[in-house]
């Protein structure tokens, strides 16, 4: 059946209706006539209500249907698959930096704890490897027996601060050698790295009431730290018998 040959059910009840009472009259029975006028009645309002109650029942499948599964609109789906897509990417870049940043701290991690490898016999101590030695001996064989071990006498300003505090915290010796001399120029004090040493009482101290250093008058052209002054810098003669305080810096 097609479209054009479905029949509109009030049409048809009206038409039905008009036809029946025709009939009706032509028979001459009047109460039979009004029970069936009354009944074409009833049927017509039923197939009203039906049609009504189709319209709304469409209506409202509608509106819950727009509800629920709003229409797509060109404009705006395009606008959501272009934030979609952006969001993806956003996601994959965080991955990314993390997975980067991960790696970074993993290297310096490892790059750190291979650089702060002390050498045997040393012991790593604010930032620096350091060794004292068991035995006594002159300032020149304490040099050589740091260059033996691979490091040198404690030098520079900062690294003979952290020795002082090394040798404080163990049961040191009273005289103890460091990389400080004036042997190439007299009154001229300086590291074995060349650097200027500091001769101001910040760091020297003083022996009998002589504020360090002063050469005592016999050739005192080495520097040590003397247990009796707190480890403070002292000038000793370099052929004097000291424990020799080694160092290796490492990387930071």
């Amino acid at each position: 059946m097609t479209c054009s040959s479905a029949k509109d059910p009030v049409s048809y009840v009206g038409r039905e209706t008009g036809r029946r009472s025709s009939i009706l009259q032509t028979n001459g029975d009047p109460q039979r006539s009004l029970k069936m006028q009354r009944s074409i009645a009833v049927l017509w309002l039923l197939a009203g209500m039906a049609v009504t109650g189709s319209e709304l029942m469409q209506d409202t499948v509608e509106d819950l249907m727009n509800e629920h599964f709003p229409p797509l609109h060109t404009s705006n789906c395009s606008q959501s698959l272009t934030d979609l897509l952006l969001l993806r990417q956003e996601v994959k870049l965080d991955e990314m930096v993390k997975l980067l940043t991960d790696i970074r701290d993993l290297k310096a991690k490892s790059t750190s704890s291979v650089s702060r490898s002390c050498p045997a016999d040393f012991e790593d101590f604010e930032g620096i490897c350091l060794h004292m030695g068991t035995q006594v001996m002159t300032w020149l064989s304490a040099r050589t027996y740091c260059l033996k071990l691979g490091g040198t006498l404690v030098t520079g300003l900062q690294n003979a601060l952290i020795g002082r505090s090394f040798v404080q915290k163990s049961s040191p010796p009273d005289h103890v050698w460091i990389g400080g001399h004036d042997l190439f120029e007299k009154g001229k004090w300086e590291w074995l790295s060349g650097e200027a040493m500091p001769t101001d009482s910040s760091f020297w101290g003083s022996y009998l009431g002589v504020q360090q250093p002063n050469d005592g008058g016999s050739g005192e052209d080495c520097v040590g730290l003397y247990g009796q002054d707190d480890f403070d810098f002292h000038d000793f003669p370099c052929s004097w018998a000291c424990t020799p305080l080694c160092q290796v810096v490492i990387s930071a």
